[in-house]
């Protein structure tokens, strides 16, 4: 639905690492898994370890 009402070809998401439930949810929603990067989210906060994910629109199983 968020991909039809905003017309993306791509959705990304970046979980913690070492955050196993949304990892696990991603990957049985159908994200493939990019790769692991240490990102800053802002300048408050220090380095972590992210996983990054991509949904793409055209490799759903359903009908958009």
């Amino acid at each position: 639905m968020y991909l039809k009402t905003f017309e993306l070809r791509k959705l990304y998401c970046e979980p913690k690492s070492d955050n196993q439930a949304p990892n696990r949810v991603l990957e049985k929603l159908g994200f493939e898994f990019i790769k692991q990067s240490e990102k800053v989210p802002n300048w408050i906060t220090f380095h972590q370890e992210v996983n990054e994910y991509v949904l793409n629109r055209n490799e759903l199983k359903e009908e958009i």
